[in-house]
């Protein structure tokens, strides 16, 4: 399957955590107002942040475990207990950030909206639509943001390289680098280690292993020393040879 299908296939499978979680937390938002008679101030910027930042770590933390298996998988190697505490802890930071946003805006929205006697029930209506696309690009984060900090911290990643892989509908600056391939610890020449690097963006990168000794020997078994004759092996150098793999066979080039 190509890593963008498979990555909008993970978002998909993501995401509804993550709005479900929005949506819980603005409810109880909405009940605080109309219960308690709150002012906007009444709901503080610390203590909802921490709210939704708590609800939605473990559905954050399912979306960074998706992008640590994927990339493993692309690269072959093997996903331990420490990596799974990594993507854990990361989850918990994103969490924080996109709460911190989330809950800022709403609740510098809702100071106005009370301020000029507006209609609270139909904001939080439309607060909680917008929840699907916010937790969709969150998802997409953590997905990518799982599979870099894997890439970035893990034995055996050395040497891999990643091609960006544009979604369904790219802007021009996703578009510009849309098959780009970059080193897997750098950045691409957008300045993005990875997508999104805007709200809606479901681009993604796809992570390609080193190529290593045992891999050039299994495609050029027909130029390896051993594969010479007798005769022909004592009129070479060393230097003559293309490379010498971690095994001592010399390969022609």
């Amino acid at each position: 399957m190509p890593v963008r299908d498979q990555h909008a296939k993970d978002i998909a499978k993501a995401a509804p955590k993550i709005a479900a979680v929005i949506r819980s937390v603005l409810a109880d938002q909405r009940t605080a107002l109309i219960t308690e008679a709150r002012a906007a101030t009444g709901l503080t910027q610390a203590d909802e942040t921490t709210k939704l930042s708590d609800a939605l770590k473990a559905a954050v933390g399912v979306a960074t475990v998706i992008g640590v298996t994927r990339v493993a998988g692309a690269l072959g190697t093997d996903v331990s207990d420490d990596d799974e505490d990594a993507a854990t802890d990361l989850a918990g930071a994103m969490a924080y950030k996109f709460a911190a946003q989330f809950t800022s805006t709403s609740l510098s929205q809702l100071s106005d909206l009370l301020d000029d006697g507006g209609d609270t029930d139909a904001w939080f209506d439309s607060r909680a639509d917008s929840a699907d696309a916010a937790s969709e690009t969150l998802a997409s984060d953590a997905i990518n943001g799982g599979a870099q900090d894997y890439v970035d911290s893990s034995d055996g990643t050395d040497g891999a390289t990643k091609t960006w892989a544009a979604g369904d509908n790219p802007c021009p600056d996703c578009s510009d680098v849309d098959g780009e391939t970059a080193d897997a610890s750098e950045d691409f020449s957008n300045g993005a280690p990875y997508g999104p690097i805007h709200p809606g963006c479901d681009c993604t990168v796809d992570y390609t292993p080193a190529a290593t000794d045992e891999s050039r020997s299994q495609r050029s078994t027909m130029t390896t020393r051993s594969t010479l004759t007798a005769a022909d092996r004592d009129k070479l150098n060393d230097s003559d040879f293309a490379y010498v793999d971690s095994d001592g066979e010399g390969h022609l080039p």
